[in-house]
């Protein structure tokens, strides 16, 4: 069994992460002598310690649960295609993230007592918590769009009293001219997660069942990271 402890980072968004992982242990077979002078037999047994062989293949099953900080800093938002005019957002993430459970499939391969691969692929779910509040920014063309700002926002600087002040429950009313912050109302509360990983495993020989990791693949976005985990 492994218990994985994973985090990874980018601009947008960080994870974190426990998994359990309970692994089997493809047996490699060498052949044994019985004892005769006439040499070896045509018997065959397990190599005790075949998982540390360049021929050891490790097949596994991951159970993850984590969360990931969906929440980049507070800026314009303008949609491909769209009039920057009119539908340039200051847009705001309020503890904004997933909760998530996936299940996966792993191949590990160990080349020598330090080196190793491992690959894979899974699905699960991620509870989605937090609000995204969008309020029109004014003034902005194409040449300025991430400068401009809601028009209640001074100096250049908004503040959070004076983004709430114009708050409401209808986006309707939010123009440039009359900015009123509202809630993004399409967000799902649930949505589906689809995970391939490949990376490589680093052991470290005077501990015994220790790893650290090198990985990169999809988790509902592009990631690249690193965890440790220990083999018990």
């Amino acid at each position: 069994m492994l218990l994985n402890l994973v985090g990874t980072k980018n601009q947008m968004y960080y994870s974190v992460g426990v998994g359990v992982t309970f692994a089997k242990r493809r047996s490699r077979y060498l052949p044994i002598n019985d004892g005769e002078d006439d040499g070896w037999n045509r018997g065959f047994e397990p190599a005790s310690d075949s998982w540390r062989t360049d021929e050891d293949t490790l097949f596994a099953y991951s159970l993850g649960i984590g969360y990931q900080n969906m929440s980049p800093p507070d800026g314009n938002w303008l949609g491909n295609g769209k009039d920057a005019t009119k539908d340039t957002d200051w847009v705001q993430f309020k503890n904004f993230g997933f909760w998530t459970i996936d299940f996966s499939y792993l191949g590990r391969q160990y080349f020598n007592e330090v080196i190793g691969i491992h690959y894979g692929a899974g699905l699960g779910l991620a509870i989605v918590q937090g609000d995204v509040l969008r309020t029109s920014s004014y003034g902005c063309t194409e040449g300025n769009v991430n400068k401009c700002r809601p028009r209640v926002c001074t100096g250049g600087v908004c503040t959070e009293s004076q983004l709430a002040s114009t708050e409401v429950n209808n986006p309707n009313s939010d123009t440039p001219e009359t900015p009123h912050r509202f809630r993004e109302g399409a967000i799902p509360a649930a949505i589906p997660l689809i995970n391939l990983v490949a990376g490589v495993d680093f052991r470290v020989p005077t501990v015994k069942g220790l790893e650290f990791r090198l990985e990169m693949g999809f988790f509902n976005a592009l990631f690249v990271g690193g965890g440790t985990s220990y083999i018990f």
